[in-house]
């Protein structure tokens, strides 16, 4: 059973003993809040009688609570219309990073098959090179048993296929360096993306944190404008 406090107050000139829940601060606090008003319409008008006086005091009182408790009924109505925008903001804020992070993910994995493509023709290369140079100097060193270095035609021809395969050995070594080069700036390209990509997790998960804080705070407030409603 809840024990109910008995008070004795003064309200313009008379005793009056309420008897309730609260505290005896509380209702010494809305018995001069209540006298305020009585004096305020007695020094107002002078000829107004006690009772008078008192249905006044009502009414303003009344019409207190009234406009205190439209104020927190709109307040509570902004900050339901805040938090419906600040969820919106914040479900298409996540719709984007979603579809950055999936664009990144996409432009990495064309780049990490780019680059395992270009591996591959890299290797190529480099076998043909060197099935091409063994093949060029078994020609050489077979010319080179048959002429034994005598006849002219041969030497010549010797010479012409040692300078083809220096000219071919220039090229492909060139050919093998700019794919290492595009390689090398694929690697780097791919790196940044990663790297983005953890960025925008991380920018994620940020906004994630923040909304949810300001959620709670609303959350929290808002409860606090009901219990100060149902009071």
């Amino acid at each position: 059973m809840t024990n109910r406090n008995k008070t004795e107050v003064y309200i313009y000139g008379s005793k009056y003993t309420i008897s309730g829940t609260e505290s005896e601060e509380y209702i010494l606090k809305l018995a001069l809040h209540v006298d305020k008003k009585m004096r305020k319409f007695a020094e107002a008008n002078n000829a107004l009688s006690s009772g008078m006086i008192s249905v006044l005091a009502a009414i303003n009182i009344a019409d207190d609570y009234f406009k205190t408790l439209d104020k927190l009924q709109n307040i509570t109505k902004n900050q339901h219309i805040e938090t419906e925008l600040m969820e919106k903001e914040y479900k298409q804020k996540v719709e984007e990073l979603t579809l950055q992070i999936q664009k990144f993910k996409s432009d990495a994995v064309t780049m990490e098959e780019a680059t395992t493509s270009q591996t591959y023709e890299l290797e190529v290369i480099k076998n043909e090179f060197e099935n091409k140079e063994k093949k060029l100097k078994q020609q050489i060193e077979l010319l080179k048993i048959e002429s034994g270095y005598k006849d002219e035609a041969i030497a010549n021809q010797l010479e012409e296929l040692e300078n083809e395969h220096n000219q071919n050995k220039d090229e492909l070594v060139d050919q093998i360096k700019r794919l290492k080069d595009e390689n090398t700036s694929k690697e780097k390209a791919m790196t940044e993306l990663y790297q983005k990509m953890e960025q925008l997790k991380s920018e994620y998960k940020q906004m994630e944190e923040l909304y949810q804080e300001e959620y709670t705070q609303l959350k929290d407030e808002y409860k606090k404008l009901e219990e100060l409603m149902l009071k």
